[in-house]
């Protein structure tokens, strides 16, 4: 079942509430926590589609992601340069 405008929106509006309700202290750290949470699920995705890979590969994978995303930033690449740039054990991610 798709999520419909109406509860997108209202889940946008809920989250802005929270947003001005929060301290200053609160929003500085809101960005370190979200990040760690991102990080979290990159790494669960990342053993996800790869069980047999050991604790060290999926965080070479992870900073390879990482490294990869900066990249991007700078020089304005595509996401399928990156899937190009893969070994082939990755490119099914």
């Amino acid at each position: 079942m798709e999520p419909t405008k109406e509860l997108i929106d209202a889940i946008d509006r809920d989250k802005i509430r929270q947003a001005i309700a929060m301290t200053p202290g609160q929003r500085m750290l809101s960005g370190p926590e979200l990040y760690d949470l991102a990080r979290m699920f990159m790494l669960a995705g990342i053993r996800n589609s790869h069980p047999d890979a050991d604790e060290q590969e999926v965080r070479r994978m992870a900073q390879q992601r990482l490294d990869w995303g900066r990249k991007m930033e700078r020089n304005h690449a595509r996401f399928e340069d990156y899937l190009e740039s893969l070994p082939s054990t990755e490119t099914n991610v």
